[in-house]
C-alpha cells in the first residue's frame, strides 16, 4: 500500500462530495495488528459513506530508501534498542511529514479530517494545522502510555531520552486535538491523571469494534480440552502465566491442549519454560497465524493473561465467534466481560487457584454453552463492525463537537 492513497474520482454519497478523512499512522496498513484492523475497518466505512479518504503513512513508493533505514535500525537494534528506536521515530516523523503535507494540499476539498493513530502522528499534524486547517482526532491505543509499553520491553527507562521523548510527545500533542477517543472509560481515566491538560480537551469514550462471524462453525463442544492464546510474545501478555496454568492442571490430573497463535521477543524463553516443565505435547507454538480469529471456534475456551490492556480487540473476537473468555480484570478489560455472566475472570497471581478455574469449565459443558450464548449476545449488542463503525465514523469526522452515544 502507497503511503498516500489517491482521492476517489467521486463521492458515493453526493453530500460528502466535499469532505475527506486522512488516516495518519505509524504502520503500513497491510498487517493485522488490532491498530491497522481498526483503522482500516473505519476507511472502509467512509467510503461506503461517501467520503474520500486516504491513508498516510512514513511508508511510499520510495521502497529502497525504507527498506535501508529499516536493516540499519534492526542491526543497531541488537546492541542499542533504545538509539534505534530513536533513529525510527527521527525518519518516521519526517517522511509521515512530508506525504501528510502532500494529501492536506488537496484544496479542491473542503473539509478534511486527520484521524492520527498514535501521538507521534498527532504530533506531526498539529505542525500542518498551523498553516493549513483541518480537523485532528486521535485515539489512545496504547496502553496508559507508550513510554510504559516501551520499557515493558525493554526498549528504554525512566529518565533515558527515549522515554522522556514519548512523555512530551503525549503531554504536548494530545491536549490540542480536536477530539480524543479512548477505547475504555479505563484508559480515559488513566490518561487524564496523568495527562491534566486534557482536562479541557473534547474527548469520548467508544469501545472498539469487529466484525460479526455468523459463519464459523462451532465445533469447541466437542474438543473441550483445547484451548488457544492470541497475541504478540511480549512480557506484557503474559504467556508464561497459561504454561504455568496448563502444567497445573497436568498435575490435577487434567490434560488441556494450549495453542499458542502470535510471535514476538519472548518465544525463545517462553519455549524453555514448555521444555523445562516437559509440556512440548501440550503447549504449541503457531507462530504468527493470518486470520487467527478464524480458528477461533475450533478451541473451546481463549485464554487471555495479559497484565495489561486498554481493551482487548481479540477479546470481542472471541465473543464474535461464541468463545467464552477466561482473562485477568485489568484494564478495560472489565467493560467487556461481566463475570461468570458472559465470561470468567480468574486470579491473576495463583497460578493453582487459575489451574482449578480452568479445569472447573473445562468440565462444565453446560456452562461454557451459557457464557457462549451470552458473549455472541452482548457482542451483537455493543461490538459488532455495523453498528460501531458509523458511531466512530461521525466522532471522528462530524464537525459537531457533542458526545456520540451508542445505538
Amino acid at each position: 500500500m502507497s503511503a498516500v492513497n489517491q482521492w476517489p474520482t467521486h463521492a458515493a454519497n453526493p453530500d460528502r462530495k466535499n469532505t475527506a478523512l486522512i488516516v495518519a499512522s505509524l504502520l503500513s496498513g497491510n498487517g493485522k495488528t488490532g491498530v491497522e484492523v481498526h483503522f482500516n475497518s473505519i476507511l472502509e466505512a467512509a467510503q461506503a459513506d461517501g467520503i474520500a479518504t486516504r491513508l498516510v503513512t512514513p511508508y511510499s513508493s520510495t521502497y529502497w530508501i525504507q527498506k535501508g533505514c529499516n536493516f540499519l535500525v534492526n542491526q543497531l537494534n541488537r546492541w542499542q534498542p533504545e538509539r534505534a528506536h530513536r533513529l525510527l521515530r527521527f525518519v518516521h516523523r519526517r517522511r509521515l511529514a512530508r506525504h501528510l503535507r502532500r494529501a492536506l494540499d488537496d484544496h479542491s476539498l473542503h473539509t478534511i479530517t486527520v484521524y492520527a493513530q498514535d501521538p507521534l502522528s498527532c504530533a506531526v499534524a498539529l505542525t500542518l494545522k498551523e498553516v493549513i486547517p483541518f480537523r485532528l482526532t486521535t485515539v489512545a491505543h496504547f496502553n496508559i502510555s507508550e513510554s510504559l509499553e516501551f520499557a515493558s520491553k525493554g526498549i528504554t527507562a525512566p529518565g533515558d531520552s527515549l522515554w522522556a521523548s514519548l512523555v512530551h510527545t503525549e503531554q504536548t500533542a494530545l491536549p490540542n486535538v480536536d477530539r480524543l477517543i479512548f477505547v475504555s472509560h479505563y484508559m480515559k481515566r488513566e490518561i487524564c491523571r496523568r495527562i491534566p491538560a486534557l482536562s479541557s480537551t473534547r474527548t469520548c469514550v467508544l469501545p472498539n469494534f469487529t466484525a460479526a462471524s455468523e459463519d464459523f462453525v462451532r465445533t469447541s463442544l466437542s474438543r473441550p480440552h483445547r484451548v488457544a492464546t492470541i497475541g504478540s510474545l511480549e512480557p506484557r501478555k503474559n504467556q508464561a502465566f497459561l504454561i504455568k496454568v496448563i502444567d497445573a492442571c497436568r498435575k490435577e490430573g487434567v490434560d488441556v491442549v494450549l495453542d499458542i497463535m502470535g510471535d514476538g521477543p519472548d518465544r525463545s524463553k517462553l519455549e524453555r519454560l514448555v521444555h523445562t516443565l516437559k509440556l512440548s505435547d501440550q503447549v504449541r507454538f503457531l507462530g504468527h497465524v493470518t486470520n487467527a480469529a478464524q480458528r477461533l471456534p475450533h478451541y473451546a475456551l481463549l485464554l487471555h493473561a495479559a497484565d495489561m490492556e486498554s481493551f482487548g480487540i481479540v477479546i470481542i473476537e472471541a465473543m464474535a465467534a461464541g468463545v467464552p473468555v477466561v482473562a485477568h480484570p485489568v484494564g478495560g478489560i472489565p467493560e467487556i466481560i461481566t463475570n461468570e455472566t458472559n465470561g470468567l475472570f480468574w486470579p491473576s497471581h495463583d497460578i493453582n487457584d487459575a489451574a482449578t478455574t480452568l479445569a472447573e469449565l473445562l468440565s462444565d459443558t453446560s456452562k461454557r454453552t451459557a457464557l457462549s450464548q451470552a458473549a455472541t449476545k452482548r457482542f451483537h449488542q455493543h461490538f459488532e463492525r455495523n453498528q460501531m463503525a458509523p458511531i466512530w465514523l461521525n466522532a471522528i469526522t462530524a464537525q459537531s463537537l457533542n458526545e456520540p452515544t451508542q445505538t
